[in-house]
């Protein structure tokens, strides 16, 4: 292709990845999560990089510019990665991965004495390595990320065949262009967040109706002694009464249907309760229905990634909040305890630095002493009325 309309297809690849930069930035002013912003901050440097290259070869190369090009490109390439982590709890893992890796790249480059072919060897590292994240992140957490998938896995097919010569440069650049308008597609369509518009929502209609401090987090267990389970339903209803009079948002996690949200969703509890079901089966990612109802996959991870989203928007928001789950019991008999116990252990610090409160739902007689022990060391009280 004519080497003129080559560097006018760059250009507007640049031009058009920036501009798609500035998009993704007012999603995240919108929804505030930081999954948004690093991806922001990654198309803008990716578009510099680009737009870096329309200065001529000689002055790229005599110059030294092409190492800043390829830097705004790791840049921005890192900001990817990190982003990826921040949907699994893993940003500081992939930000300490990513400048390690950098750092062995600059040593490398520096002891070989070939910048460009190391540094072409560690780019198309990272197009890979972000690939993998992508299909390790829908496959061990079940995290519906396709059309981002799709979107990035054409950005690694193009830039091998930009590589390797298999791809004119000028072609390059049109596939790269219509890459970036998948990826963005991708970004705006794809769930990955428990905290939607629906919950956030739901947390801000907290207004307090008698004086209240915001309480440290803490971790209870409910036994209601053999109570009925239409007693248990009426103890949750004065329950969120109770927190809703506060100003504190309920949030109900129902395992395996236990209680049926329309139990639950009376004219008096209906605007204070917010229900979250955890069903067994290939659901996917979390889905939205009318009146404060989401569902989700009976797994451990994703009830680990939707009780840090809470927390996390909690504590950004200072939204006081109450989250009960119903019941312990049948999750640990479906997960083993060894699993659940190590779940709730390892977000005990991140609940007890916040303000919300957890309250579990539990039954000592169908466990053993020594198990059950384990979980009421835990537990900051146990209420029984």
């Amino acid at each position: 292709m004519d080497e003129t309309l080559t560097l006018m297809l760059r250009f507007i690849n640049g031009a058009a990845t920036i501009w798609l930069s500035y998009q993704i930035y007012s999603i995240y002013r919108t929804k505030k999560r930081s999954f948004y912003g690093l991806w922001s901050l990654g198309f803008f440097f990716y578009g510099a990089s680009i737009l870096v290259r329309l200065i001529p070869i000689e002055m790229l190369q005599n110059y030294k510019l092409g190492i800043v090009s390829y830097l705004l490109l790791y840049t921005g390439f890192s900001c990817i990665l990190v982003a990826l982590g921040s949907l699994v709890n893993k940003a500081n893992v992939l930000a300490v991965f990513s400048s390690a890796l950098l750092l062995i790249n600059i040593i490398v480059s520096i002891t070989s004495g070939d910048w460009v072919q190391v540094s072409t060897m560690f780019g198309l590292f990272l197009f890979i390595l972000i690939s993998l994240s992508l299909l390790i992140i829908q496959i061990r957490w079940k995290i519906k990320l396709e059309l981002l998938t799709l979107g990035w896995l054409n950005v690694l097919i193009t830039n091998i065949a930009m590589t390797t010569g298999a791809l004119d440069l000028g072609y390059t650049e049109i596939f790269s262009t219509f890459n970036k308008l998948l990826l963005y597609w991708g970004i705006t369509q794809s769930r990955f967040s428990y905290i939607v518009e629906d919950l956030q929502q739901f947390f801000i209609r907290g207004v307090p109706t008698e004086p209240v401090e915001l309480d440290k987090g803490s971790v209870s267990l409910v036994n209601l002694n053999n109570g009925s389970r239409a007693r248990e339903i009426q103890w949750i209803k004065d329950r969120v009464a109770k927190n809703s009079r506060k100003g504190i948002n309920t949030i109900l996690l129902v395992c395996y249907d236990l209680i049926s949200p329309h139990e639950l969703m009376t004219d008096g509890v209906q605007k204070h309760l917010y229900v979250v079901r955890l069903v067994s089966g290939n659901i996917g990612t979390a889905k939205i229905f009318d009146k404060h109802i989401m569902t989700i996959n009976d797994d451990i991870n994703q009830l680990d990634i939707l009780l840090t989203d809470i927390v996390n928007y909690s504590n950004e928001r200072r939204f006081p909040c109450e989250i009960i789950l119903y019941n312990l019991s049948h999750l640990i008999h479906m997960h083993s305890w060894k699993r659940v116990y190590t779940f709730l252990t390892s977000k005990i610090t991140m609940i007890k630095s916040s303000s919300v409160q957890l309250l579990g739902f539990y039954y000592p007689e169908t466990h053993n002493d020594a198990e059950i022990l384990k979980f009421e060391t835990l537990a900051d009280r146990i209420i029984t009325n």
